[in-house]
């Protein structure tokens, strides 16, 4: 099939890659080694996986894991999602993971919440790795090796994206979590804190999405952080093929880099803590600038549009229709032009 480039920046279309020398060579040497490496990553995943998923649930076994549980016992389920989360970033070929601003890092014992930008539902595995355990992540995702127990097993909330009610019943446990945790005050706080990707779901590194309200309605500090993918290869992010498919080029591949930068906390002054949406926009303005992302408006009925999941265009937003039109749909062969390093 042809691939069109798209003219304007686009959050669902493929990224294709700048045929470079050291692209051919990559993926020479990757495919020499094939034979080789991805047996080898095979069986690593599905060791930690295994392996992940039998402690997991012998250390949560006759608890609830709704309520909060024993500081103890917090900790051992992270030291055991950190495992989880290294073998299973081993075996998927990603193996460096470099961290900018460190000394921002957010102290996971007092911060209100964390939110990040998102490219891949492998993304939370990279922040098991870092220490990170509890994140907001759609329903689908609970079965997904490694994550979906480590989330779980984390206090972690899953989310039907297309069920209202359930956004609603997460929105307040997010509220929750969010304003009334006793860390501030010295004690050690009842659940772990949580990770939030504001954008609710993936996008390709080329434009950011609007930011939903959730993890900014309790007013407090957001603990900032963003990740970007190595893109001169492959396309990490997930937004225009099956999860499946993005995580076997990873395996294929010799590796990728990953960068994992801090900002520290983002204060909201007294209009952002009145009105949600305003400080969502204005942390988004916040990542635009840092990550060199241009704003859209798309939305997931977008998204899933583009992606094939329904065919109905009248649904689509206005700035889906004002910008793209209804031929502009992964089926049709659109891309985005688009190399970072």
């Amino acid at each position: 099939m042809k691939e069109i480039p798209l003219t304007k920046p686009n959050p669902f279309a493929k990224v294709v890659q700048k045929k470079t020398l050291g692209y051919y060579l990559y993926w020479g040497l990757s495919w020499l080694l094939a034979p080789i490496l991805f047996p080898i990553r095979v069986i690593i995943i599905i060791f930690s996986s295994v392996v992940t998923t039998t402690i997991l649930k012998f250390l949560t076994k006759d608890i609830d894991i709704n309520k909060p549980l024993h500081p103890v016992k917090t900790k051992l389920i992270q030291k055991m999602e950190y495992f989880g989360g290294l073998l299973y970033c081993l075996g998927s070929g990603r193996y460096f993971i470099k961290e900018i601003n460190p000394q921002l890092k957010p102290d996971l014992k007092t911060a209100n919440v964390c939110i990040c930008n998102h490219v891949s539902s492998f993304d939370p595995c990279i922040f098991l790795r870092l220490g990170f355990q509890s994140f907001v992540a759609k329903e689908e995702l609970r079965k997904m090796p490694v994550f979906g127990i480590c989330t779980w097993a984390g206090q972690g909330l899953f989310v039907k994206r297309d069920n209202k009610q359930s956004s609603e019943i997460i929105s307040k446990i997010i509220l929750d979590r969010t304003s009334n945790d006793i860390q501030s005050f010295g004690y050690p706080r009842k659940y772990p804190v949580l990770m939030i990707f504001p954008e609710g779901t993936t996008v390709n590194q080329t434009a950011l999405m609007p930011f939903k309200k959730g993890a900014f309605m309790g007013g407090k500090p957001v603990s900032m952080i963003s990740l970007r993918y190595q893109q001169k290869y492959f396309d990490p992010s997930d937004t225009s093929s099956h999860m499946v498919t993005t995580q076997f080029w990873p395996m294929i591949g010799l590796w990728q880099t990953i960068e994992v930068e801090y900002y520290g906390d983002y204060i909201p002054n007294d209009q952002e803590v009145a009105d949600p949406q305003l400080y969502a926009d204005n942390v988004r303005n916040f990542y635009s600038e840092k990550l060199n992302q241009q704003k859209t408006d798309c939305t997931l009925k977008d998204k899933m549009y583009y992606f094939g999941k329904h065919s109905d265009y009248s649904i689509c937003s206005q700035y889906y229709k004002d910008n793209y039109g209804p031929e502009v749909t992964r089926k049709n062969g659109y891309v985005v032009q688009h190399w970072k390093k």
